[in-house]
């Protein structure tokens, strides 16, 4: 757990200029009357400080609901990863248990893991809408996720980037993709809620994050009463 100081890699609109961009409760208003409906300005308007598309060119890729989830991803990341809080969690190598909790509050913690929205096993659905305004359901999706991570990226810490986000996206999916049911539902709802946290451990000696190219398997016997492993494993 190592990173840059959060100072020294801010993005934030303060230090890249952001006078001719509206604010996020002007952007919020507009929302929630349903005026962002084609691309309009946002965030710094220095090539390349922010996504393209922020600039207001055109894409088919992001709708009225992608640019509602902006703003609300940008309120979270400016409101609770501040530079002074991401300095002192770096400086203590470890992220307080209550910013996943507020993650989550605030709507944006089980997109970590990509579509679709898990709304059985966290209790709600997806709403890309900033708090006082609402606007046509929308579905999750690949770019709702972009978005979420291209904004929790703007902290400026490698450190609590990962924290945050990392460890539940690389070790919760495996589950939610080939765990049993009763499995999920044990596991997947206190990790998506910031209750708990996951990782994911790789126990093969040769490999590292190459989870695919693991080598270790283990046949059931032609009696079906044991498992013969073959292959390493640094524990089992």
């Amino acid at each position: 757990y190592s990173c840059m100081s959060s100072s020294d890699l801010s993005l934030s609109d303060t230090n890249m200029g952001t006078s001719s961009s509206p604010s996020v409760s002007e952007s919020a208003s507009a929302v929630a009357t349903g005026a962002i409906s084609r691309p309009s300005l946002f965030g710094s308007q220095l090539p390349w400080a922010d996504p393209a598309w922020y600039r207001a060119h055109a894409s088919p890729y992001y709708g009225p609901s992608h640019a509602a989830f902006r703003l609300k991803v940008r309120a979270f990341v400016d409101k609770e990863l501040t530079s002074s809080n991401c300095t002192a969690w770096d400086e203590k190598k470890a992220l307080p248990r209550a910013i996943f909790k507020k993650a989550f509050e605030a709507g944006l913690l089980p997109g970590v893991v990509g579509p679709p929205w898990p709304t059985a096993l966290v209790g709600r659905s997806f709403n890309p809408y900033p708090a006082g305004t609402n606007g046509p359901n929308a579905e999750f999706d690949a770019f709702h996720e972009l978005i979420l991570v291209d904004e929790i990226c703007r902290c400026g810490s490698g450190g609590v980037v990962w924290g945050l986000v990392e460890g539940l996206q690389i070790g919760l999916p495996p589950v939610l993709l080939f765990g049993s049911q009763a499995l999920r539902e044990r596991i997947a709802p206190s990790c998506l809620r910031g209750d708990k946290v996951i990782c994911l451990c790789i126990s093969e000696p040769t490999h590292g994050s190459d989870v695919a190219n693991l080598k270790c398997d283990a046949q059931l016997s032609e009696d079906g009463t044991h498992y013969v492993v073959n292959g390493e494993k640094k524990w089992i």
